[in-house]
């Protein structure tokens, strides 16, 4: 009879802790809990999906010019790039400091460290283009619609 009981306790022991529930305290932020691990949704990272995906790129980048200081558009100077999100994520605002002004931000797209954004800068249509090469530094070119177009690298 005693060797009966301690088989039941077992086999009750077994069933409670096979049903127990793997996400019961995990916290996935935006994300879902499946069988104890966080899938994060588009745009978020991390083991808790607590990081914006493009987190690392945000910033203020100072400006290594290639071709534009002699033929930049309206006779200004380059100085800086940000690349911040915008409010609710997904998209960002690139603002470009020209000659200590902030033009217009331009909007943009971040992807895999694939970085597009477009808008007008002094009345000119304005893309800027290109890839972080690390999170630290990015090449790409900027262009001003009938005006000119330039590579351009950054460094945060």
């Amino acid at each position: 009879m005693k060797n009966y009981l301690n088989q039941l306790l077992v086999i009750a022991a077994l069933l409670i802790v096979g049903c127990s529930d793997p996400c019961k305290d995990v916290v996935c932020g935006p994300g879902t809990c499946d069988d104890g691990l966080c899938i994060c949704p588009d745009g978020y990272e991390g083991n808790s999906c607590e990081t914006l995906e493009n987190a690392q790129y945000y910033g203020i980048y100072e400006i290594t010019m290639e071709e534009c200081d002699s033929g930049f558009p309206f006779g200004l100077g380059l100085q800086s790039i940000s690349v911040l999100p915008k409010d609710g994520g997904g998209a960002f605002d690139v603002t470009i400091l020209v000659d200590d002004e902030a033009m217009e931000p331009l909007d943009g797209t971040l992807t895999n460290g694939k970085l597009d954004a477009a808008g007008v800068i002094l009345g000119s249509a304005t893309t800027f283009t290109g890839d972080f090469t690390d999170v630290n530094n990015f090449a790409g070119v900027i262009s001003f619609e009938g005006l000119t177009s330039c590579d351009i690298t950054i460094m945060k």
